[in-house]
This record gives C-alpha cells, sequence and structure tokens, in this order.
C-alpha cells in the first residue's frame, strides 16, 4: 500500500527492581513481576506484605526512575504519571498486565512504585522498591 512495513522489535524485554522500600510494622513491601513484559504476553505483577491485614496500597505509575527522599522517610523511586489505588489482602495481591502484541510499544519503559498503607510505618506508609518494565521480545 506505498507505507514502509513497521520495524521488528529488537528491544529484549526486561523486569527490573532497583532502588529500597521503606519499612512498615513488619518489614519491607516487595513489588515484582512473574517474567519480562514480552510483546503479546501477560505477565503478573505481586506485591508482597508481611501484615496479616487487609489494607491499601498506591501505585504510582510512570515513564521515568527516580530516587528522592520523601517528607515522610522512603524514597519515592517514580516520577508518576498516574495514582491507582487497590485494596490488598494479607501477604501476597496479584496484578495481571497484558503487553500488547504491538510492535509500537517495543522499547516502551514503565515505572512502578507501591506506597502500602501501615500505620506502624512512619506517616502510615510503608514503601516497595521500584520495578521497571521494559516492553520488548
Amino acid at each position: 500500500h506505498g507505507f514502509p512495513a513497521p520495524a521488528p522489535c529488537t528491544t529484549p524485554a526486561a523486569a527490573t527492581n532497583y532502588g529500597i522500600g521503606w519499612p512498615g510494622t513488619l518489614g519491607v513491601p516487595t513489588l515484582n513481576a512473574s517474567g519480562a513484559p514480552i510483546l503479546g504476553t501477560s505477565i503478573t505483577m505481586g506485591l508482597i506484605t508481611s501484615s496479616p491485614l487487609d489494607s491499601i496500597a498506591i501505585f504510582l505509575v510512570g515513564f521515568t526512575a527516580l530516587s528522592s527522599p520523601t517528607l515522610i522517610g522512603g524514597t519515592q523511586l517514580v516520577d508518576f504519571q498516574a495514582l491507582v489505588t487497590f485494596g490488598i489482602t494479607p501477604q501476597l495481591r496479584q496484578f495481571p498486565l497484558t503487553v500488547p502484541c504491538d510492535v509500537a510499544f517495543c522499547g516502551f519503559s514503565l515505572y512502578l512504585q507501591a506506597l502500602v498503607y501501615d500505620t506502624g510505618a512512619s506517616h502510615d506508609y510503608a514503601f516497595t522498591n521500584g520495578l521497571e518494565l521494559v516492553f520488548g521480545f
């Protein structure tokens, strides 16, 4: 049709933890991924806490990593563009992510961090590590 074919995706997919979380009552919550975000697949992000109680988590979602100490303790690890609030259950909460099967997303990076409501943490929030997701093959 006269349009060039899109370039193939040459970026390796990766899910990488970075930075250090901030503890709450029972330690530091953790954010991880079940695998790399390969185009056209689904992965699961896991938020692991040691709390025996239901709680609330706020996800910071952005396109750039950050390392900025906060006024309430801990370090903000995402220059966030969106805040997403979730109810979480004890021990582990899983969040599915479907990666589009579209080469336009090749090399796209997404950065996440979660703040978990915890009355034993300074200013009531424990912070997870950061999670960088690079979409690719």
